[in-house]
Parts: C-alpha cells; sequence; structure tokens
C-alpha cells in the first residue's frame, strides 16, 4: 500500500512540474529574438504575407489563447513545424535521435571509463 500512495503522490505532483515546463518552453519561444512569421516567409516577403502567416501561425491571438492551442498541440504529439526544413519537429527529431542516443551512450561510457580508477583508489 505505501508504494501505491508513493506512486501516486509522485505522479500528482508532475502535473505542476510538467504545467512550469511547458509554460517556460512557451515563454522562452515567444521571447526569441526576432517575428517567426518574418523568418518563414523570408526577407523579401510582403507585409501582407507576413501578416497572413501570422494569423496562420495563430501569433494575432491572444498569449493566454496561443499557451492553449499549444498545450492541445503537444498532448497530440504535434510539435509544429521547422520554420528552416519546413518539416515537421516531430520528424526532425526522430531523423536526429539515432546519433544523439550514441553519442550519449558513447560518453557515459567515456565518462565510467574515467571516472572508475578514480573511485576504485579512491582519489575521489
Amino acid at each position: 500500500m505505501a508504494l501505491g500512495q508513493y506512486i501516486f503522490r509522485r505522479l500528482i505532483l508532475a502535473i505542476p512540474t510538467l504545467l512550469g515546463v511547458t509554460i517556460a518552453v512557451f515563454l522562452l519561444i515567444r521571447l526569441i529574438p526576432g517575428d517567426p512569421a518574418r523568418i518563414i516567409a523570408g526577407v523579401t516577403a510582403s507585409d501582407e504575407e507576413v501578416r497572413r502567416i501570422r494569423v496562420e501561425l495563430g501569433l494575432t491571438k491572444p498569449l493566454h489563447v496561443q499557451y492553449l492551442v499549444f498545450l492541445n498541440q503537444l498532448r497530440r504529439g504535434d510539435l509544429g513545424r521547422s520554420a528552416v526544413t519546413r518539416a515537421p519537429v516531430t520528424e526532425e527529431i526522430a531523423l536526429r535521435l539515432p546519433q544523439t542516443v550514441m553519442l550519449a551512450v558513447a560518453s557515459s561510457w567515456q565518462a565510467r571509463c574515467v571516472g572508475s580508477p578514480f573511485r576504485y583508489f579512491g582519489w575521489a
């Protein structure tokens, strides 16, 4: 029974943590310098085209509405499209995930090999 209560408490405490992380990510995305619509449209785009992209992306809506849309898309696993390649971000992540995992495993192995003698001989 104690283990079940512990897991339940941890799951309940995860909710404010996840909410805080989503708020931080959302605000950091909005604080990045530059206009996302201008970046997507390109330097030579007309003001009308930039306005159309802003409306299409929902950037004309109030910030709290944008956040709710962001949460809804996140819930569905939709991370949007890359401003550079125009491909879905989930595809971009999936494309680079094998190399990322390989790098993480290699660096962990290297840290273990270098750090083990220090622990074994009591140098740490």
